[in-house]
């Protein structure tokens, strides 16, 4: 009996998860098409403009995780575009990228909040290291406040027992405060292992950037 042909499966390559939403803004159609690209392979979705007023209006109407965006361009010439992202997404970090450095561009740049300046030719590992920590120093920031809100709430919500407890004491005597007391305990705890898983993912986060 002749043995059947193994037939090979071939496996789809993985695609990485989505890394974040990046925003480039760049004039030379080759750079702008081959480093958008090679972020996407990496997971990343960028959106590409080629100057600085379009760039503006997405800004207006979207959402993204980073700005990258080149200083010498049409409606950018004063880094307007940088300007206009820090009024319209102050924690949105922005990199600069740049063929023609020089002391007024820099001096502009670093009176603004730039998370990193790079000089072109860019090395894509050094900008994509710089994309991503940028990226993840975004998103921990915006999980802080998600936990600075549910601390906040917490908080008013601990304010609110402690008034019902008064006011228990007053109305009821011993034995419903301590069952009262026991309730807000229960509560705590449980606010407690809620929040402290997230608590340690933000603070490994801010140790990896």
């Amino acid at each position: 009996m002749k043995p059947r042909p193994t037939t090979k499966t071939h496996r789809k390559p993985r695609q990485p998860r989505d890394q974040g939403r990046l925003l480039f803004a760049e004039d030379e159609d080759l750079s702008r098409l081959s480093i958008s690209t090679l972020l996407r392979r990496e997971g990343f979705h960028c959106v590409t403009e080629k100057d600085g007023v379009a760039a503006r209006e997405k800004l207006r109407t979207q959402q993204f995780d980073c700005l990258i965006s080149d200083i010498r361009m049409l409606g950018n010439t004063e880094v307007e575009l940088i300007k206009t992202s820090t009024v319209l997404h102050p924690d949105m970090p922005v990199i600069l990228i740049t063929g023609y450095p020089n002391e007024e561009t820099v001096s502009a740049s670093f009176r603004l909040p730039v998370f990193c300046y790079l000089t072109k030719p860019v090395d894509f590992r050094s900008l994509l290291t710089a994309v991503r920590n940028a990226v993840c120093r975004r998103r921990t920031l915006g999980e802080m406040d998600a936990m600075r809100g549910r601390l906040v709430q917490c908080l008013t919500r601990i304010g609110q027992l402690s008034s019902d407890l008064r006011e228990c004491k007053r109305l009821s005597g011993e034995k419903a405060a301590r069952t009262f007391i026991k309730e807000c305990n229960t509560y705590a705890e449980t606010t407690k292992a809620r929040l402290e898983p997230l608590w340690r993912q933000i603070t490994g986060e801010l140790q990896r950037s």
